[in-house]
């Protein structure tokens, strides 16, 4: 993968952490968001939102996810192979005092 791949998938996971981060709860530390050919059809993806501790909470994706992960399943298109299921966690580091996020793909 070229830096440019890289820089652009950075920029996108950035936008992506953003509007989760509007959406969690207070008393969440995490939030997972999947998205899955296998749970819609092979055209599209769908997309739910957990809480990796479980909380029970019913959150709705934010529409600018669906944008967001448009432009990075392009972007994979271009310089690696678009994925079955992803899963997008973003959780409380207290070692860092701050919000990091990490993303996985299945094949």
């Amino acid at each position: 993968m070229t830096e440019e791949f890289k820089a652009k998938q950075n920029e996108l996971y950035g936008l992506i952490a953003s509007e989760l981060l509007n959406i969690i709860p207070d008393h969440w530390n995490s939030l997972q968001l999947t998205s899955s050919k296998e749970i819609h059809d092979e055209e599209s993806y769908g997309f739910y939102i957990t809480n990796p501790e479980g909380n029970k909470d019913i959150l709705s994706v934010p529409e600018k996810i669906f944008t967001l992960y448009a432009q990075l399943e392009d972007l994979f298109k271009l310089e690696a192979k678009p994925w079955k299921q992803s899963n997008f966690i973003i959780m409380w580091s207290d070692e860092i005092d701050n919000w990091k996020y990490e993303a996985d793909y299945n094949y």
